[in-house]
């Protein structure tokens, strides 16, 4: 299925849950790069408290899952039985017909970086990776920007249509 209204208010709902998160974090919200450290499919990634956003070529994945500050096995005294759970919900927003090699434009850049030194393959470890606050998948649909902005504490996504472009085929499944 397309997109309905239905669906219209999900993603809508979606994304409010997800700024009241980033909003009790009480953090800047911060876009990190994909250099290898992860799937190829990921683009970029914000991390949350309690989850993960993905964004990929065509698609956002939202990963929620239970904070580790609610659960009780913290500490290698208190390791996780084979029975402790910590759940997850993920929901992926398909953009359907969007442009796989869509360009992405120079970005600003933040002040700090982070490194990722994940397993023991060094060739996946990647340092001095800067976030972004803004990012631009320029030609998203044909004549057709799409604009993720991070900047004061909240997330939002719009698009930037030429004229005389029908808005209509920006489309989108759950």
């Amino acid at each position: 299925d397309v997109c309905s209204s239905d669906l219209k208010c999900v993603v809508s709902f979606l994304f409010l849950l997800v700024a009241l998160r980033m909003h009790a974090q009480d953090t800047e919200i911060w876009m990190y790069p994909n250099k290898g450290q992860w799937n190829e499919a990921v683009l970029y990634q914000i991390p949350l408290d309690g989850g993960k956003i993905y964004f990929e070529k065509d698609r956002f994945t939202y990963h929620f899952y239970e904070s580790i500050k609610h659960h009780s096995h913290t500490s290698k005294r208190n390791a996780a039985t084979p029975n402790s759970k910590i759940h997850n919900h993920v929901i992926q927003q398909e953009f359907i017909g969007a442009n796989p090699t869509a360009f992405f434009p120079g970005e600003k850049k933040s002040d700090h970086y982070i490194n990722y030194f994940l397993g023991n393959d060094s060739s996946k470890w990647q340092t001095k990776l800067f976030g972004t606050q803004e990012v631009t998948y320029s030609n998203f649909y044909p004549n057709i920007d799409l604009f993720i902005d991070a900047s004061n504490q909240s997330l939002e996504y719009s698009f930037k249509i030429a004229p005389k472009i029908d808005p209509s085929i920006i489309q989108y499944v759950l």
